[in-house]
Order: C-alpha cells, then sequence, then structure tokens
C-alpha cells in the first residue's frame, strides 16, 4: 500500500516539476552576443541543478550559480546535475543503482547528450557529498562527532575490520552498513554509506578518460546550522546538551548548549566530509580544483558582529535572523538566492586566478540585476527603481553587485512569470499527440505499468502544434477514490490523520511560497493563479459546483489544513487533471561519435545562451516494433517514460 501511494505522489510531483522546470528559462534581455569563450558543464546534485532554491523558481537562470558563472563569463553552459545524487547509491533504496558514479557509467547516450558535453568541456563543476550525509540521520552523526571518545573511536575504526565496529564517519569514507540506536530509542536507524573516496577517485577517472583536457572543480559543502535551522530538533539538542564538550567546540567541561558549539558540532562532521577532497588532491597532486563554499559560507555569516562577536542566531527562536540565515533556502538545506551569488562569487575568484574569467563579468553580473530590477521590480508599490539601479550600478565588484541588489529588493514581492512566445524554429507539420505508453518505462525503479491503475492513459499525452505550442496533460481515471479505499481496506492507515498537518510549516512555507511569492493559502485559487502563470493548471471535475469539493477549500482557507473527512467527502467518480501549456521546437543534435538524433526542447531557450537546452528535452525514438515514440526521463525523481505516436 505504501509502495502505492509513494508512486502516486511521485507522478504528482513529476507533473509539477515538468511545469515548472520547462518554464524556467525565461527570454530577457541579454548582453549582445558573442561568440562562447568556451563550455562548462555542471554535475552533482540539488544544489547545482537549483531547482530547489532560486526564488521565484522562474528565475532559475538569473540566481542559479550554474547560470550565473556561464553567463557572466561567456561560457556555454549545460547543467547535468541530479537534485539527490549520493556519490553513488539512489535515495531510493541501497539494492538500486544510482548516483554520479552510475549516471557517469551509463553506456547510452540520449538527446541531452551528457556525455557528448563532458566530452567538449572546458570546465567541469561538481557539488557532490551533501547528500552522501543528508540522506542518513544528521542528528546521530552530529552526536557521534560531539562524543568526546570520537577521535578515539575513529581512529580505531580506521583499522576494524567489521563495520560495527567502525565510526559512522569511517563508514562515510570507505563505505558499509550498520545500525544505530535512534536518538527518541525506538526503531533501530540503518545507515548505507557509499564508498564516499573511491567514488570521487572513480568519478574524476571516468571524466579524464571522457576529457583529458577540461578543469575539474569540485564544491565543498557548507554549513547550514544557523538558530532557526530544521536541524536543531529538540531531541538532538536534549541529547547534545548531555553531552561535556572536550574542548573542540567550546570552552572545555561545559555542556554542548550554545547555537556556537552545535554549529562547530556540524563543522566538524563536515571537516570529516569536505576532507575527504582534500585527501584526493593530495594524493593526486594538480588533478582537481576545490571551491571553498564552506569557508565562503561562514565568511558571509561572520560579517553578522553584534556586542562584540558574530551572532548565528538563536536556539530559542525557530526562525533565521542571522545574516547567515540569509544563505539559506527556507528548508534550511538548499542555498538562497543569496547563497547561490556567493557560491557564484566563490567560483568566479578561482576563475580569475586560473585566467578563466571574462575581463567584463562585473559589468554582465550588473547587467543581469538590473534586468531584473526592471522587469520584476519596477512596478512595486514604493520601491524606487531608480535607485536600486544606480547601487547595482555603483557597485565595482561581485559582492559588491550582490549586496546593492539583494539590500535594493528585500521586502518587495517580484511580479514574475508570463507564458513564453514561440519562435520561427523547427515544429511539427501537423498536430501530433504523443499518448503515454505504460507498458514501457518506470517510476522509482517500479515498472510504469504499475501506475496505470491511477492515471487514464487516453488522457495523458504530449501534443505539439505547427505553431510551436505544446500542451501536455495527466489525468486520473474516474475510479481514484474507490481505489484508494480498497487499498487501504485492510491495512492500518487512517486518512483522517492528516487532518493534523500543517500545511504552511510543512508544504507552503518551506517550499510553495519561495518558489511562487505571494502564495498563501488564505486564497488558494487566486494562489493557485500562480503556478497559472507559468502554464500549470489543475483541473477538478465539477470544481465549482461540487459543495464538497467547495467545502474542502473554505476549510484549507481557514484552517491551513485539510478536513479529517477529506477523502470521504469527495465523489466517487473524483478525478483531476495536471495541465501545462508552453512552446517547444525540434533539434536535430549530434554526438561526440557524430550520430544525430531528434530531440523535443519544451520551454523557452535561454536568451544569453541558445546553445544550451531547457530542463525538458525529450528524445524521439523507435519502439521495438519500429514505431515513432518520445523518452521523457526526469533523473531526479528517476521517472523514464514513454509516449507513442497516436495514428
Amino acid at each position: 500500500m505504501k509502495r502505492y501511494l509513494l508512486i502516486f505522489a511521485l507522478v504528482l510531483v513529476l507533473s509539477i516539476s515538468i511545469v515548472v522546470c520547462a518554464s524556467c528559462s525565461k527570454k530577457s534581455d541579454a548582453p549582445a552576443e558573442k561568440a562562447p569563450a568556451g563550455t562548462i558543464v555542471y554535475l552533482g546534485d540539488s544544489i547545482a541543478e537549483a531547482l530547489i532554491g532560486p526564488s521565484p523558481l522562474s528565475e532559475r537562470d538569473n540566481y542559479g550559480y550554474y547560470a550565473l558563472l556561464g553567463r557572466t563569463n561567456n561560457y556555454r553552459y549545460y547543467n547535468h546535475s541530479v537534485s539527490g545524487h549520493k556519490t553513488s547509491g539512489s535515495m531510493m533504496g541501497e539494492d538500486i543503482e544510482g548516483g554520479l558514479v552510475a549516471i557517469l557509467s551509463r553506456e547510452e547516450e540520449t538527446a541531452t547528450l551528457m556525455k557528448t558535453h563532458i566530452k567538449q568541456a572546458d570546465i567541469i563543476h561538481i557539488s557532490i557529498g551533501g547528500n552522501n550525509l543528508l540522506q542518513y540521520d544528521l542528528g546521530l552523526l552530529m552526536l557521534e562527532v560531539a562524543d568526546p571518545e570520537f577521535p578515539e573511536k575513529y581512529e580505531a575504526g580506521k583499522t576494524a575490520e567489521n563495520d560495527d565496529d567502525k565510526t559512522l564517519i569511517n563508514l562515510l569514507h570507505d563505505g558499509g552498513k550498520t545500525t544505530r540506536q535512534s536518538l527518541n530509542g525506538g526503531d533501530e536507524v540503518k545507515f548505507s554509506f557509499p564508498n564516499t573516496y573511491q567514488d570521487i577517485c572513480d568519478v574524476v577517472s571516468m571524466l579524464r578518460e571522457m576529457n583529458p583536457n577540461a578543469k575539474i572543480f569540485f564544491q565543498k559543502v557548507y554549513n547550514p546550522v544557523f538558530g532557526g535551522s530544521k536541524f536543531l530538533y529538540s531531541s538532538l539538542l536534549t541529547r547534545l546538551a548531555e553531552i561535556t564538550d572536550d574542548g573542540r567546540f567550546g570552552a572545555e567541561g561545559t555542556k554542548i548548549t550554545t547555537i556556537e558549539q552545535i554549529r562547530l558540532v556540524a563543522q566538524e562532521l563536515l571537516n570529516h566530509l569536505n576532507g575527504i577532497l582534500d585527501e584526493y588532491l593530495e594524493n593526486h597532486p594538480g588533478s582537481i580544483h576545490i571551491i571553498d563554499a564552506n569557508k565562503a559560507f561562514d565568511d558571509y555569516a561572520k560579517q553578522d558582529v553584534r556586542d562584540g562577536k558574530v551572532y548565528y542566531g538563536s536556539l530559542d527562536k525557530d526562525y533565521g535572523d542571522c545574516k547567515g540565515a540569509e544563505l539559506m533556502f527556507s528548508d534550511w538545506t538548499h542555498p538562497s538566492n543569496i547563497g547561490h551569488a556567493v557560491l557564484a562569487a566563490t567560483t568566479q575568484k578561482k576563475f580569475v586566478e586560473l585566467g578563466l574569467a571574462s575581463s567584463d563579468y562585473v559589468d554582465v553580473y550588473k547587467q543581469i540585476k538590473v534586468e531584473q530590477i526592471n522587469r520584476m521590480y519596477k512596478d512595486c508599490w514604493g520601491f524606487d527603481s531608480a535607485a536600486a539601479v544606480a547601487a547595482v550600478n555603483g557597485a565595482n565588484s561581485f559582492e559588491g553587485v550582490t549586496d546593492a541588489y539583494f539590500g535594493a529588493i528585500k521586502g518587495y514581492i517580484p511580479s514574475y512569470g508570463g507564458a513564453p512566445t514561440p519562435d520561427n524554429r523547427k515544429h511539427f507539420e501537423t498536430t501530433t499527440r504523443y499518448q503515454i505508453d505504460f507498458l514501457q518505462g518506470s517510476v522509482a525503479n517500479i515498472k510504469a505499468s504499475f501506475v496505470s491503475a491511477i492515471f487514464d492513459k487516453n488522457e495523458c499525452y504530449f501534443e505539439f502544434t505547427p505553431d510551436g505550442r505544446v500542451h501536455a496533460q495527466l489525468k486520473t481515471k474516474s475510479t481514484l477514490i474507490p481505489m484508494i479505499d480498497q487499498l487501504l481496506s485492510g491495512f492500518e492507515f487512517d486518512l483522517s490523520t492528516l487532518s493534523d498537518m500543517d500545511l504552511d510549516e510543512t508544504l507552503v512555507d518551506p517550499y510553495v511560497v519561495e518558489m511562487f511569492p505571494g502564495f498563501t493559502l488564505d486564497h488558494v485559487v487566486e494562489s493557485f493563479g500562480l503556478m497559472n502563470s507559468l502554464g500549470l493548471a489543475l483541473k477538478i471535475d465539477n470544481f465549482e459546483e461540487d459543495e464538497n469539493i467547495q467545502y474542502i477549500v473554505r476549510y484549507i482557507e481557514q484552517h491551513h489544513s485539510l478536513p479529517a473527512d477529506a477523502i470521504d467527502r469527495l465523489p466517487d467518480d473524483f478525478s483531476f487533471a495536471l495541465t501545462f501549456d508552453s512552446v517547444y521546437h525540434i533539434e536535430t543534435v549530434k554526438d561526440a561519435d557524430g550520430n544525430e538524433r531528434q530531440a523535443i526542447y519544451i520551454g523557452d531557450i535561454v536568451a544569453h545562451n541558445k546553445n544550451t537546452e531547457p530542463f525538458i528535452v525529450l528524445s524521439m525514438t523507435q519502439d521495438n516494433k519500429g514505431k515513432q515514440q518520445i523518452q521523457l526521463d526526469v533523473e531526479f525523481i528517476m521517472i523514464y517514460l514513454y509516449f507513442k505516436l497516436v495514428a
């Protein structure tokens, strides 16, 4: 049952992701076109992919550090990072192949041309390693390094033969499996670490085999612990307060109770993770360049000095009121818009040092920020756009532009969205529809046929028109509610407990309101209009006529949670569809071996980087019977779906 509900949830995430990401690259007034100075390829995890972090998400190519570095230095850039990636292994389960090593090991090339881009790259920039920690119990890892006996246990663990006799940090470095007692004394927690050090060796080796000459950059993991951080949950704080500091985190003999001490505990943990990169470079001199994002974030946080000491926030508050918190997206994991700017500036310094930077990178960065001010903030009530533009143009460094821009827009909600406009590139000659084929593909390593019980295959499709527009839809069957009732029968699962979920705390505040500024559950229908501006629409049968559906909407607006009887109130023939409308064009792409492929690019091509791709790239292929089909790969939730041509 849980597996079934997981698939249902994942496909909903897929639908939203396709729509949002296809709208991420908005055309803007770009600087005059110049021949690209070279090519950067980005690999790694969600920090580089930047699907979570930019706010609003439609500004991904104006805020994500991958784009800032590419644009300000006039590089062609391709982002092949995948949210959730560890160095190896999948977030979907320890027995499922995944991660950066796996994706680099693939022999087949799709229309995204990842391997071709790697072979052609001048620079390869990698953000990886954070999920090697975050996909496990971070609290238990912090408790382990805080233990006064940890240094001795860690040294002993280096030569221990049994995984259970090693520390978790030993296993983080070398790989291995073990279990530990949970913080609350309940079920044991399973750990199955990848061999992080060997994975780094393998990644560099594979990249060097594909491209012997590109400069390879690895980005260290930053410390996300500030007052208000979601990582500082009560059971962890209670257990840390029972430990006597041995002098590594503060005054020897004191209890670990201050934000300064706890931040240093997290830093100790990250030192071991980031130290793996240092170890690799020490063993392979000159082979890679390291971007110290951890130091950059810490240096930024240290600008907040109060009463003669750095202020990292307070454990008594559930929000971040320190400067360091500005670096963090509201989920306390990913970098915010400012965080991305700091990451870009940190790598930019290395580019300057190595002679890889454009001479006018500060001026181009100014142009990006001025364009955003004029497009998104000029009409905000009380906003002084002339002063904001003057402040940005008056800055004389990358960091100065960042400070001027974010200082000017602070507290203002931007205007954003807008339908993309088709261009005159190649399109289908007639209206063409591809319908989902549940006999092929997989979702989270489970056959797509498993999902077919939920969705109506005749109403799940991509439709392309000759004028360059695409309409996509994913629609559930009208038997959805009876099917859920049947699935839940015989299981001890009470759907009424969902009414205890605070939607603001679990979903809206950490994610939705940041991706779509101005979103509020006080006005659900109007707030969904913010998503409509990106092409997304949620269509519910009899939405306005059905009193029970209207009751659920009013309840959410009043209580910011679901009513306990929400499922019971829905009609037996309830169904809904998620749709999105965007633009597309067809590209003939050629891989490094000269083989041609047909690709469908969905969403605006970035105006300042016309040689790149949007987030959604469909591969036009043939099935085993020689019939035309398109392939959709969404790597970050391991969805690989096929759509067959409708005659």
